[in-house]
């Protein structure tokens, strides 16, 4: 009985502990600074290996526990106390009760590494835009001093050069005053070529687009109708484009599956989802331009027993059946995914469970809003230069 009480005493306190560690880790997550974004993934890391040490060590005891109180109510006349099955009932109460928890801490530090892994990518495409807008200044600059070397560097040959021989300051003055109205034009044309590019890019582009894409059977449309109310953005199945726009050339006998005309589908999509604002659902994801594309989430399911049923449960011809399944054991979506785009912009998310899902898409969504509020910081920075 005491090694019973035992169980439970040392390890309430420790599992308490760790569910208001994971709180703490979970909040921490979007408002640290860069700086201490090493010493969160260890503690993440950290974290989660105590709580899967402690579900190791749990894991057997409730059974044993259920066994002991068994025998004691099928031999209730021999043991030492008529109460002793309820005591024993009790203990693997408390037992369960703490594995729960520890499976629910558990998907708090996996929720947390993976909004972790999310901010980290949201920071990465901030830095790079941050760059970009440096170099872009300083490439106007150098574009700008180039001609003007050019011009210097003539006059200080040694050959005959205009106004070489004539007196006073004219021509020189002549000259800084060309130079000058040189470098005035150039900026005013920048800013004029910077601000309709921006008036552009601002129409189009307040809500941003991501491709959900993954082998048949992995859940992208869940995804998507869950991301609709999530995040507000709208659905685009490009399965449906295809068949109502008819922007495809028959059907492929042996899998039974549409032959897409890529550039007519293209064309009928074009002006909608260059508008922003669209979750685009489609188990191919190379052909959409990269300045179209905003996020591209694969979603995998590597247990292939889940997505066989999946797949059988839509009666697919065996062929076709074979080929999804070996798609994505060979990870070949993710393979086109990083080939086509930037590899910051490219996530693979779990899609095996309903969990997953919610996860996924909360990760998602947070990332959306993170995203429209670096777009309003841009527009802003715009106004104020």
């Amino acid at each position: 009985m005491r090694s019973s009480d035992a169980i439970v005493d040392s390890f309430g306190p420790v599992i308490r502990d760790a569910e208001l560690e994971s709180e703490a880790i979970e909040d921490q997550v979007f408002i640290a600074r860069e700086d201490d974004y090493g010493s969160l993934l260890k503690q993440i890391g950290e974290s989660r290996k105590r709580v899967l040490n402690m579900m190791r060590l749990l894991g057997g005891k409730a059974d044993v526990i259920k066994g002991f109180a068994k025998r004691c109510n099928e031999q209730y006349s021999v043991a030492p106390r008529g109460d002793i099955g309820l005591y024993l009932g009790d203990i693997q109460d408390h037992v369960v009760t703490m594995m729960s928890n520890l499976g629910h801490v558990e998907k708090m530090l996996s929720r947390s590494h993976g909004n972790y892994l999310a901010q980290l990518n949201v920071d990465g495409v901030m830095r790079g835009h941050e760059a970009n807008r440096v170099l872009a200044k300083i490439t106007l600059i150098g574009t700008i001093l180039v001609p003007l070397n050019l011009i210097t560097g003539l006059f200080g040959m040694n050959v005959n050069v205009p106004g070489k021989d004539a007196g006073g300051l004219a021509w020189f003055f002549g000259i800084i005053g060309v130079i000058a109205l040189f470098v005035t034009a150039s900026l005013a044309l920048a800013k004029r070529m910077r601000t309709s590019s921006r008036l552009i890019l601002l129409a189009m582009r307040k809500l941003p687009n991501i491709i959900v894409t993954g082998t048949p059977g992995v859940g992208k449309s869940v995804h998507c109708e869950q991301l609709v109310e999530d995040t507000g953005l709208r659905h685009l199945s490009i399965n449906k484009v295809v068949k109502d726009k008819g922007c495809h050339e028959g059907i492929d006998e042996a899998t039974g599956s549409w032959i897409v005309d890529e550039d007519k589908l293209l064309d009928e999509i074009e002006d909608d989802v260059k508008a922003g604002g669209w979750l685009i659902d489609w188990h191919a994801c190379d052909l959409f331009p990269k300045s179209w594309i905003d996020l591209v989430v694969v979603l995998r399911c590597q247990a292939t027993d889940v997505l066989f049923d999946r797949l059988k449960s839509r009666n697919y011809p065996e062929a076709k059946l074979q080929e999804n399944l070996d798609a994505e054991i060979f990870g070949v979506l993710m393979d086109e995914a990083r080939d086509a785009y930037d590899e910051e912009i490219v996530v693979e998310l779990k899609s095996e469970g309903h969990e997953d899902l919610e996860a996924n898409c909360e990760r998602i969504a947070q990332w959306s809003e993170t995203w429209k509020k670096g777009q309003e910081k841009d527009e802003n920075d715009e106004e104020e230069e």
